[in-house]
């Protein structure tokens, strides 16, 4: 019987599928399974043209969402954070607008414009027009809330307004709501937001708490400190007036009829009916016109504003093909990290990652937060300053500043400490001059890490390569000079401010320092401005009264309350007891006459200084500081990834027990992730060290030339032993023919000693 032939087919590995199956499903999509009919672009599930027919030309997108992000100093939107899908196809209540997943508008039915007018004495009570909700209801648990919107453009115009023209502001308004916009609980997130949240929690994960600093700062700068959950949607008239403070305290017992000459005013620009118009004297107009010295006009949806001729009435027809955001509500950004919305992370990562997104947003509102006197009629009045701190009838003593130095000490493979030290250039040391007391500013480390791809000689005629990672430290003290007593009044320094590498000078409104001055540099990122010349700097300084730090008190707070003698209840022995207490125990204040600023947070640390109040008025507004405040630091990928399986909700990380949230013990991971960015595929290398590696290689070669050794020798001795057998083979069959004895070659006799050679042919 002749065996029947099967044909087998080549085995494919599951990757060699998975690409075949990807391939056909593209040219699906790509095609449309008919090569000769174009159908147009791929539409994507969750994409809202599938959710429209082309009979339904009458429903609209909703376009004003809730769920950006939102910056709620500028009152400006940030990156998206809550995802936008439209696989459930959903319409608003009255059937008008398409509406996303995880969004519900609800219509007011209504048809009532409201109009109303505000009187503002002071800008730091103006509240935004379009984000009045967020702002004052932000959401936060610090001192320094009240910041909220005020570094937005309208702000600042009312501010530099009323200060410049010693004016009050006046609004008057005419709102219409059409509808009110809400995000769902527990919304999805965006991707981008997400993927931005998982490199933080690698970054934790791998203790990189100084990458994920830096990550989450920059995260707060994309996607705002807020996120939106609830906008009012409709349209708005208004108008902005500043009307001099004379004349707003002339009436202030006649509030209202302020306000009905400012509604006047606005009504005749709108060309409101009577119906809308309020009754109010001609000659209280008239004051009020006079009386005023800036005035604007905006509009917000509706249609475009004509010069001639617009009225209240063409306004409202064409309101609802052009609705804005009228206001907004939200909650802190970090609100949304939850485990429930990021399943893929362990739980005790996320609230890290919470935390860590809260710092940097409380870090943003304090490095803009400017502390000093408010009071437009105080001495003391702070142009910059947009908290008050209680400083306006304060005296001022002036004090005098002996400088700053930088110890450090450090190993490693490079000297870290060349950008670390820093000498006194009174003394030209690590010292204080005479007289002067040094104070403990902070203290900390700075490491760097360097990879280098190194080869070498090994066994003999191979060569063998290692990435050897070396590190260097080195540890700092930075300290300030401060007088101990009376001194001379130029015997130190003039202060001209202070600069980071990501916050600029106050008193130049730069990363400079003033004309005159030189700069010393402190701590990792800062940079203190100092001079000596008395004649031609003294005009660029600004008095200066200390500094402190979470290491240090202001020592000059102390001398404050000495030289006043504040012997009743106790409070001098308290203040002796402070001072012999230590550093740590010193107040963490300025002294009278004086306001606060933040200098840079070292490590976590804040380090703030003390100058003048009003020192910095006539600098204009101070501009936004956004994030990040601290350098980006120089680290080397660790040889700890962290992986994420093909589906994205399998996390692990490599040798750490705590990563035990795994969904799919066997799937296969598709990139590893190393700080928490995507490497590709990489070679994972065990935990063995470079000892062991030689070792077991040295043993493996070893164990190799035994068993090829042994193999030769068993291979000899078989081809030895078949030889031996044929050759008696052949002799047995031709004994006729040489006879039984072998035959010798070579010299005849004693065969002893010479050399025989069996024959076989």
């Amino acid at each position: 019987m002749i065996p029947s032939k099967t044909s087998k087919l080549p085995s494919l590995r599951m990757g060699e599928i998975l690409v075949i199956i990807s391939f056909v499903f593209l040219n699906i999509f790509t095609c449309g399974g008919d090569p000769g009919n174009d159908k147009g672009p791929v539409l994507l599930p969750g994409d809202p043209r599938l959710c429209l027919r082309p009979t339904d030309n009458q429903i609209l997108r909703f376009e004003t969402l809730p769920g950006g992000g939102w910056d709620n100093l500028a009152n400006k939107e940030r990156g998206r954070v809550l995802n936008v899908n439209y696989t459930q196809c959903k319409l608003s209540d009255d059937g008008l607008y398409l509406i996303p997943d995880g969004v519900t508008i609800v219509p007011v039915k209504s048809s009532d414009v409201e109009t109303f007018a505000e009187l503002f004495v002071h800008w730091n009570d103006y509240t935004s027009t379009l984000s009045k909700s967020i702002n004052v209801d932000a959401g936060l648990h610090f001192l320094n809330i009240g910041i909220s919107g005020h570094f937005s453009d309208e702000f600042e115009s009312v501010k530099e307004n009323q200060c410049m023209e010693k004016a009050a502001t006046i609004r008057v308004q005419a709102r219409y709501i059409r509808y009110t916009a809400h995000s769902e609980p527990d919304a999805p997130l965006h991707p981008s937001f997400r993927e931005r949240l998982k490199q933080i929690a690698a970054h934790l994960e791998l203790n990189q708490t100084t990458m994920a600093r830096y990550e989450s700062q920059l995260l707060v700068r994309d996607f705002g400190t807020h996120v939106v959950r609830s906008v009012d949607v409709g349209a708005a008239l208004e108008q902005l007036d500043q009307v001099s403070s004379t004349f707003v305290s002339q009436y202030s017992s006649q509030k209202s009829a302020i306000l009905a000459s400012a509604s006047a005013s606005f009504f005749s620009v709108f060309s409101f009916s009577t119906s809308y118009s309020q009754k109010t004297s001609q000659t209280m107009i008239d004051q009020y016109t006079s009386n005023r010295v800036h005035s604007k006009i905006h509009t917000f949806g509706g249609p475009i504003l004509a010069p001639n001729n617009y009225s209240v009435n063409a306004w409202s027809e064409g309101l609802d093909d052009n609705l804005v955001a009228m206001d907004r509500s939200g909650d802190p950004i970090y609100y949304v990290i939850t485990p429930k919305v990021l399943t893929e992370i362990p739980e005790s990562t996320v609230f890290q990652v919470y935390n860590y997104i809260q710092d940097a947003v409380q870090m943003y509102y304090e490095h803009n937060t400017y502390r000093g006197c408010t009071a437009i009629d105080s001495p003391n009045f702070n142009f910059q300053a947009n908290v008050d701190d209680g400083t306006c009838k304060a005296p001022f003593t002036n004090y005098t500043f002996g400088g700053v130095y930088q110890t450090c000490s450090g190993w490693g493979y490079t000297d870290l400490c060349v950008q670390r030290t820093q000498k006194n250039p009174i003394t030209g040391d690590y010292s204080c001059p005479p007289g002067y007391q040094a104070v403990l500013l902070q203290e900390g480390s700075d490491t760097a890490s360097m990879t280098r791809h190194e080869c070498y000689r090994c066994w003999l005629f191979f060569q063998c390569c290692n990435d050897n990672t070396y590190y260097s430290n080195a540890g700092y003290q930075a300290y300030w000079c401060v007088a101990e007593g009376q001194v001379h009044q130029q015997s130190g320094f003039l202060f001209g401010g202070v600069f980071t590498g990501n916050t600029i000078n106050p008193l130049t409104q730069a990363k400079t320092c003033p004309s005159e001055f030189y700069s010393l540099r402190l701590l990792t990122d800062l940079t203190v401005c100092v001079s000596d010349d008395y004649e031609l700097g003294y005009r660029y300084s600004i008095p200066f009264a200390g500094f402190y730090s979470c290491k240090s008190g202001n020592p000059l707070v102390l001398n404050e309350r000495e030289s006043q003698g504040l012997q009743a209840n106790g409070k001098l022995t308290l203040t002796r007891f402070m001072r012999q207490s230590g550093a740590a125990s010193w107040p963490h204040e300025c002294p009278k006459g004086y306001s606060q600023h933040l200098a840079v947070v070292d490590n976590g640390c804040e380090i703030n200084y003390c100058v003048k109040i009003g020192a910095l008025s006539g600098m204009g507004l101070p501009k936004i500081q956004r994030p990040p405040f601290i350098p980006s630091p120089q680290e080397v990928t660790r040889n700890e990834p962290v992986m994420l399986s093909a589906d994205g909700t399998t996390w692990k990380r490599m040798n750490i027990s705590s990563w035990t949230e795994m969904m799919d013990k066997d799937s296969n991971n598709q990139g590893i992730f190393k700080d928490g960015v995507s490497k590709g595929e990489h070679e994972l290398k065990g935990d063995m060290n470079n000892a062991t590696v030689v070792i077991v290689s040295v043993s493996a070669t070893l164990f190799c030339v035994f068993v090829a050794t042994a193999v030769i020798v068993k291979c000899r001795k078989v081809r030895y032993r078949r030889r031996a057998r044929m050759f008696r083979q052949v002799g047995n069959e031709n004994a006729s023919l040489i006879g039984s004895e072998p035959v010798f070659y070579g010299t005849s006799g004693d065969t002893a000693g010479q050399t025989s050679v069996e024959i076989s042919s």
